[in-house]
């Protein structure tokens, strides 16, 4: 957000949008890139009293721009209201293949000699804290096993 978002006549006082900027950036907000007209309303178009603003915006945070890598916003035409419409184009970056097949846990297993240490070896394989790449391993490890021993799954180590 900066002040070449208004055009025309005279410029509002900083005081006024401090509050907003500061908020945007206190939740490490920013602003989907824009393509075409900067602004998004405008009043006396053609006349020596022309102002042009940006009223609308559409902003994200770093994990939301790490999703949608290639996202823009783009102003429309609005040829009956002096309001321009905002378009998002959010071409997302691929992602990798979801499994068709869930892993669910089974009670029995608990029954298995190894499979509890089987799981803590496997839980504490990552040097991470982060509970996402231990469950990770975890499932993947009792799913090469399940794959390996069928449907009647051996722990036997």
């Amino acid at each position: 957000m900066v002040d070449s978002e208004k055009r025309g006549r005279t410029t509002r006082p900083r005081w006024l949008i401090k509050g907003f900027r500061h908020a945007v950036l206190g939740f490490g907000l920013f602003d989907v890139p824009v393509e075409g007209s900067a602004f998004t309303w405008f009043k006396s178009l053609s006349t020596a009293h022309a102002v042009e603003e940006r009223l609308d915006r559409a902003l994200a945070n770093n994990a939301w721009f790490n999703l949608f890598s290639n996202a823009l916003l783009e102003n429309l035409v609005a040829p009956a209201s002096d309001h321009y419409s905002i378009l998002l184009h959010r071409c997302h970056a691929p992602r990798a293949p979801i499994q068709n097949r869930k892993l669910r846990y089974e009670n029995v297993w608990q029954m298995e000699l190894r499979f509890k240490t089987m799981v803590a070896y496997s839980w504490h394989m990552p040097l991470t804290p982060s509970i996402i790449p231990k469950l990770t391993i975890c499932t993947k490890d009792i799913s090469a096993r399940r794959k390996h021993h069928g449907n009647k799954l051996k722990f036997d180590i």
